[in-house]
């Protein structure tokens, strides 16, 4: 009840200057960048949203729907030089960076080995935790200079449960969480008014979770995957697989505002939450089966999949 009245308190204390305020956003082709780009711009930040393709329809899209206090840049978060080009671009910018929200990722749904050698691992991992800790390495001296900015990752309930199949994602979002965690320690140690800010989705509808539930993608793996491998799996196998997967696209959730609206809290509040979870009227069921042992957990999961 405590903790209730708290959070009722905190999410009251809204940040209302904004206009001297600048937000980078990663990852903004689509899904919750491009949301919370389009949510910042209304509340008046200055947004510079990135994006792999300046001219592909995510960019096209943000420019007809926003103000010019949205700055629409290439930032691809694998390549160093990308994320290098944001600080003079900050630093020419009036105003002060106030918030960095790491958004950009990937998925990939199969059996931890399928493919070739460790390259599915590889690729996940550039994206979703080496590219999120580079943007925060170059755009972490900024945020020093803005008492009260914060930095915001995104993780994921994958990070607190780890499910079959998602092996690859579920490990980079585990990372995500351990390294928050560390920054935001280390920061208080150093007395740096950053806030550092996770927030833990559960599946929603959006662009990775297409690609998770995608059938093509798991053919791919299936075929790059070396021959002894291969007949280690059984067709059944296989099959109960994209059942799995065919379930889990059913119980995606499709009001990405729920996403929305913490992440904005984040950006906006006085004093954010260390955590934010969007999980709707399931918030307080998968909290509670993060937190059981791990025994258990293990025999519900395997339970599940074979009923299918």
């Amino acid at each position: 009840m405590a903790y209730f009245i708290y959070d009722r308190k905190n999410s009251s204390q809204m940040q209302t200057k904004t206009s001297d305020k600048i937000v980078l956003i990663t990852g903004c082709d689509s899904g919750f960048g491009s949301q919370l780009a389009r949510r910042l711009d209304r509340h008046g930040f200055q947004v510079i949203a990135g994006v792999i393709n300046t001219e592909g329809d995510g960019a096209k899209s943000l420019r007809a729907d926003c103000s010019s206090r949205v700055k629409i840049v290439k930032m691809d978060v694998t390549k160093e030089e990308d994320v290098k080009s944001i600080v003079p671009i900050v630093e020419e910018m009036k105003g002060t960076l106030w918030a960095v929200v790491n958004n950009a990722g990937i998925g990939t749904s199969g059996f931890f080995d399928w493919g070739h050698d460790i390259d599915e691992f590889r690729r996940v991992f550039e994206v979703n935790v080496f590219g999120l800790v580079r943007v925060t390495k170059y755009m972490m001296p900024l945020l020093k200079r803005s008492p009260g900015s914060r930095l915001v990752n995104m993780a994921s309930l994958a990070g607190r449960i780890s499910s079959p199949y998602l092996s690859h994602y579920s490990m980079t979002k585990h990372a995500v969480r351990s390294f928050s965690d560390s920054i935001r320690r280390e920061l208080a140690i150093t007395g740096d008014n950053v806030h550092v800010v996770t927030i833990e989705p559960t599946y929603y509808q959006t662009a990775i979770i297409q690609t998770v539930n995608a059938t093509q993608g798991i053919d791919r793996l299936w075929n790059e995957t070396p021959l002894l491998t291969q007949k280690s799996y059984t067709d059944e196998s296989r099959k109960r697989q994209t059942k799995q997967q065919l379930k889990t696209s059913k119980m995606t959730r499709t009001n990405i505002n729920e996403v929305i609206d913490v992440m904005a809290d984040a950006v906006r509040l006085m004093e954010p939450k260390v955590y934010y979870r969007c999980c709707g009227y399931l918030d307080v069921i998968l909290w509670a089966v993060s937190h059981a042992p791990e025994i258990i957990l293990d025999r519900a999961i395997a339970l599940s999949h074979r009923n299918n």
